[in-house]
């Protein structure tokens, strides 16, 4: 998906069908923009905030750039990354099945903000 566009409190939605898992396929889902220059004086880097999601097939949602945060109990732990302009879910050993891909505009204070979404592994639209 290339140049689509998303506004302040926007989303965008596809849905890819990943096959059997045969040991050699990862599923990954790749959100890139170009963010507007921040000015001297802004307290983050960050200007548009954008939000990758990935909803797997038994429900559970992880989100863009978790790559090692587990809780005590060895439960996902996610925060949302409101630092970086690619963010990225890898999943090594997706399951079969349907995967909802989430792109939210969480903060656009400069819009529309364009964005690009790259999905690799072996999967259908």
């Amino acid at each position: 998906v290339d140049s689509e566009e998303v506004w302040d409190g926007g989303a965008f939605s596809l849905c890819v069908r990943a096959a059997a898992a045969d040991g050699g396929w990862p599923l990954k889902v790749t959100l890139v923009w170009t963010d507007p220059p921040s000015s001297p004086s802004s307290w983050g880097l960050l200007i548009n905030d954008l939000d990758l999601e990935v909803t797997r097939p038994d429900g559970e949602r992880v989100l863009g750039n978790q790559l090692s945060a587990y809780n005590a109990l060895n439960k996902r732990h996610q925060v949302l990354d409101s630092i970086n302009t690619n963010e990225q879910v890898a999943l090594p050993t997706p399951a079969p099945g349907l995967y909802r891909i989430h792109v939210f505009g969480r903060d656009v204070p400069i819009a529309p903000q364009r964005w690009a979404l790259v999905v690799t592994g072996r999967f259908s639209v």
